[in-house]
């Protein structure tokens, strides 16, 4: 993933949910969006990404906070947020 310049990660924001539930929550928000890219509507390998980040108080495992995106989408959607706070 690319980062702005200055970007540093924080510890709290490298706690990703894992395990079952989150599984389940990714493979549901993959398939709402028909496994395409909700940005580009791109098929292939798709990753989920938190519109609002976890260390900013989203929810880790609300569907509502969740999007399908494909790869150079998800680079750019943490690129075009004032340090992951609201996704443009």
């Amino acid at each position: 993933m690319i980062r702005p310049p200055g970007h540093a990660m924080t510890s709290e924001k490298r706690k990703r949910p894992r395990g079952r539930k989150w599984r389940e929550k990714r493979r549901k928000a993959i398939d709402r969006a028909g496994r395409r890219c909700e940005r580009c509507g791109a098929a292939g390998k798709l990753q989920v990404h938190h519109k609002t980040p976890l260390c900013l108080g989203g929810a880790a495992l609300n569907l509502g906070n969740l999007e399908a995106l494909c790869p150079d989408c998800h680079s750019k959607a943490h690129l075009n947020c004032a340090h992951d706070g609201v996704i443009q």
